[in-house]
């Protein structure tokens, strides 16, 4: 062994692409971490530090350090970097001490900082007290984090990450990171239910950019108790192709409640109605016990003072979550009056455990409109000519809504007529519908008038005929005589 040592297993460059930020600018001069050189020897020892095998467009100063006689000194080197290397750790050449006939060499690292980063997870939930909680946490200083309570299986997770461009100087050409996609992976595909989308593309950063991406799900209500974790990747590159990635995850520790009764159904039918006439509507309702205990004293109301609802069911039992018989159904029926005021009524439904204690509610609407006037179509445009008219009345209409209808129509004169009439009722879409039947009626009628110049032309032709064919029959009687 030399007089001289160097007491490090290796050498590190810590390269962060924010030094960029010129137009066009192709390198930038980075120092190495500190190393120290350490002589054992009797004499001061002269020292030659240089850095061999670097990449392409690398390059590295020269540098010459006297270390005193049994004793150590601190040293470094200044390494001109290019834009090419990817996040992470990676050896790039070696440094070399030579003194006299000894001569050391140190690999030399490169750590390369991220330039796309997730900078902020923001966890919004409810917890098992069923509270509503908030979690922040920064990636960059924890790369697993655990929400600070239980959260409530069956409840909304709502997930927002601002994920940042690290470069900050626009004039940067490179500085622009495309192709940005965020990745979701869950421990337990059921984590996050049906139809989740778990990739997401998001817009180009530009430097010293920031955007914000917020998910949300809903915890199947039949998953298990237990921590599921979530794991986020995030990746992109920059105008110089360099990619980027990081991933940072989060836990959750699903649990339920002792007392969890939820209202899981309400159908309300119809939703709209007119008050036209009396009109029935139903709602089924259904109740489920998500909680860990058995409920011996459930009940639940439906209630609007104005439409005269008051329902109210007690005493039943609902078995814990995952037995039998842990739903309980019912289906109502109202008529609701003709004289109902048009407007929304909104039927509030209520659950409760121990007969009275309020555990969920829920509303839902019934719009009730006024009544559409019927409409009754204009007579038709007969017209009545002089003299002895023929007038035709079309009556015998069923099914009609508000009174009956007739319609009148007056032939032309002289002419045969065949009169068709239709009614229909106009109703709202949604209410029951009260046609009109449509009649039609066909009639033949003749109007007299009195003769005209061509009716006594006709009858002269016609007396001449027979004067003619009479004097033929007399001249052919006295010839056969």
């Amino acid at each position: 062994m030399g007089a001289i040592q160097i007491a490090a297993a290796n050498v590190q460059l810590n390269v962060d692409y924010t030094a960029f930020d010129t137009e066009d600018e192709l390198s930038i001069i980075v120092a190495t971490d500190s190393f120290t050189i350490q002589n054992s020897d009797a004499v001061d020892a002269n020292v030659a530090l240089s850095v061999a095998g670097l990449p392409v467009g690398y390059s590295a100063e020269t540098k010459q350090v006297t270390v005193p006689a049994n004793s150590s000194v601190q040293a470094s080197l200044n390494v001109n970097v290019t834009h090419e290397k990817a996040p992470g750790e990676v050896q790039i050449g070696t440094i070399q001490a030579v003194s006299g006939t000894t001569t050391l060499s140190i690999p030399l690292v490169q750590k390369t900082k991220n330039m796309l980063i997730i900078k902020e997870i923001e966890v919004s939930y409810t917890d098992d007290t069923d509270d509503s909680q908030k979690d922040d946490f920064n990636p960059q200083t924890s790369n697993n984090t655990n929400l600070d309570q239980p959260v409530k299986i069956g409840t909304e997770v709502v997930i927002t990450l601002e994920v940042e461009n690290r470069f900050n100087d626009e004039d940067y050409d490179e500085g622009e990171i495309q192709d940005v996609e965020l990745k979701l992976e869950a421990s337990d595909d059921d984590l996050f239910g049906d139809d989740f989308d778990d990739e997401y593309d998001l817009d180009d950063l530009k430097p010293d950019e920031n955007q914000k991406i917020t998910l949300q799900f809903t915890t199947p209500e039949d998953l298990d108790e237990g921590d599921y974790e979530i794991e986020f990747t995030l990746e992109g590159e920059d105008g110089k192709s360099v990619p980027y990635s990081q991933t940072a995850k989060i836990s959750l520790d699903l649990q339920r409640m002792k007392d969890d009764l939820r209202i899981t159904k309400l159908a309300l039918s119809p939703i709209r109605i007119d008050n036209c006439a009396a009109q029935a509507v139903t709602l089924d309702f259904q109740m489920k016990n998500f909680g860990t205990d058995d409920q011996r004293d459930a009940a639940f109301s439906v209630f609007n003072s104005y439409l005269k609802i008051n329902e109210n069911v007690a005493n039943i039992r609902i078995n814990e979550f995952d037995d039998n018989e842990d739903t309980y159904s019912k289906l109502f029926s109202w008529n609701i009056a003709k004289s109902t005021a048009p407007g929304t009524y909104p039927l509030e439904i209520r659950t409760f455990i121990n007969d009275d204690d309020l555990m969920d509610t829920e509303k839902v609407d019934l719009a009730v409109e006024k009544c559409a006037p019927v409409e009754t179509p204009p007579p038709s445009n007969g017209t009545t000519a002089a003299g002895s008219a023929a007038t035709v009345t079309s009556t015998g209409i069923t099914g009609t809504t508000g009174g009956s209808s007739t319609t009148t129509s007056t032939p032309a004169s002289g002419t045969q007529s065949r009169i068709q009439t239709t009614l229909t009722a106009a109703t709202p879409s949604s209410a029951p519908a009260a046609t009109l039947a449509s009649t039609t009626s066909e009639i033949v009628q003749v109007t007299e008038s009195g003769y005209q110049t061509d009716d006594y032309l006709l009858g002269a032709m016609a007396a001449v005929m027979v004067l003619l064919f009479g004097l033929i029959v007399m001249f052919a009687v006295v010839l056969w005589r």
